[in-house]
């Protein structure tokens, strides 16, 4: 009997791992391409860019991608396709580009 019990626990114990596998790789970021306006923002000096695709504002996270279009983007706005990731933190939407074409 707990030779059988034992064994139940094992089986259990794999099921739950494996369980915690599959969110964990559901849970993966996937990018997307979004196309939209891609507005500067300039705040105490700093530079910074958003996204305004769908009704919805994409802060653009610094990396070398956004740097190459820093000093195109205007505070009116530049028609753009973003490819990326999206988070969000602290109910901001942030974009990670790895692609920004300009349209």
């Amino acid at each position: 009997m707990s030779k059988r019990l034992a064994v139940g626990f094992v089986a259990l114990a794999a099921v739950l791992f494996l369980m915690g596998v599959y969110k964990a790789t559901a849970d993966e970021k996937k990018e997307v391409t979004l196309s939209g306006s891609l507005v500067l923002v300039e705040e105490g000096g700093a530079k910074s860019l958003v996204l305004k695709a769908d009704n919805v504002d994409y802060a653009l996270v610094k990396n070398d991608e956004s740097d190459k279009v820093l000093d195109k983007a205007t505070k009116e706005g530049i028609k753009v396709k973003v490819t990326g990731v999206v988070e969000e933190k602290e109910g901001k939407k942030l974009l990670t580009a790895s692609k920004i074409e300009l349209e």
